[in-house]
């Protein structure tokens, strides 16, 4: 039996994308207003992985934004600081170029 995937684009020559929309409500608070992600095609090896890896990161996204529209915020753990060090020194890095 296969698996059942959702929110998938078809491109032409086979090639596939996941694309799902944010809730409206949600809006202000994502950069965007859906999650687009290449698959590549169905036969590599490795689609159904970065399906689940695409889903995941729209439930993370989601998440967070209800957090941000209901006033609760995510503690600044170490891994969380680490993880915004990261984020800001790759996009320091990207102004430079």
């Amino acid at each position: 039996m296969g698996w059942l995937v959702k929110h998938i684009q078809n491109h032409p020559g086979g090639r596939k994308s996941f694309r799902r929309l944010y809730p409206p409500h949600l809006l202000p608070y994502l950069s965007g207003t859906q999650l687009r992600v290449s698959l590549g095609r169905p036969d590599s090896a490795d689609f159904h992985e970065r399906y689940a890896k695409a889903a995941r990161q729209w439930e993370e996204d989601v998440a967070l934004a209800e957090k941000k529209h209901a006033g609760t915020f995510v503690a600044l753990d170490g891994p969380t600081i680490l993880h915004l060090a990261a984020a800001f020194h790759a996009e320091a890095l990207e102004e430079d170029d």
